[in-house]
C-alpha cells in the first residue's frame, strides 16, 4: 500500500492521478467498456452538470479523492477556499445522493472517475436516464439507436 506522501505525489493539482498501469484497474476498465451501465449514477450526473457549464464538480471530487478527503489540501490544489470545496461536496451529495461518508460510495465513485479518465469512454449516460427502446413492431422500432 502506498503512503500518503507517495499517493499525493501522483496527484495532479487540477485533474487527477496517473494510471500506474495497475492490472486490476485495467481489468475493471475492460469490463466497463463492455458494460457502460457500470459508469452510470452520481458520476454520470455530475459529468452532465459540468458539461452544461454549470459547475466544476468532477474536478473538485477528483481533488477530494486525490488528497484522501483532506479538504484544505484539495482546496489549495484547486485554488479554492476550503469552505467553497465543502459547499461543492455537499451540493454534489444533494444533487446525486452520493454519500462521501460511505466507504462503498466513495470506492465506486473513485473507480468510475478513474475509468472515465483513463479510457476512451467519454459520454456515459446513467442507464436510468436512457430512453426505453420502442416495443417490437412499433414505428421506428427497427431504427432505434440508444442515446
Amino acid at each position: 500500500m502506498r503512503g500518503r506522501e507517495s499517493a499525493s505525489s501522483h496527484a495532479s493539482a487540477t485533474t487527477g492521478t496517473t494510471d500506474g498501469g495497475h492490472p486490476i484497474l485495467g481489468l475493471i476498465r475492460s469490463i466497463a467498456a463492455e458494460r457502460p451501465e457500470m459508469l452510470g449514477g452520481p458520476i454520470s450526473t455530475l459529468r452532465r452538470l459540468d458539461s452544461a457549464g454549470r459547475s466544476d464538480y468532477i474536478r473538485s471530487l477528483r481533488a477530494f479523492f486525490d488528497y484522501a478527503g483532506d479538504v484544505p489540501k484539495a482546496a489549495e490544489a484547486l485554488l479554492l477556499h476550503p469552505n467553497t470545496l465543502r459547499y461543492r461536496l455537499r451540493r454534489m451529495q444533494e444533487l446525486t445522493g452520493l454519500d462521501l461518508k460511505d466507504p462503498t460510495d466513495r470506492l465506486v465513485a473513485e473507480l468510475q472517475l478513474h475509468i472515465l479518465e483513463h479510457s476512451d469512454v467519454r459520454d456515459v449516460r446513467d442507464v436510468r436516464d436512457a430512453p426505453e427502446p420502442p416495443p417490437p413492431g412499433a414505428p421506428g422500432g427497427s431504427e432505434y439507436r440508444p442515446g
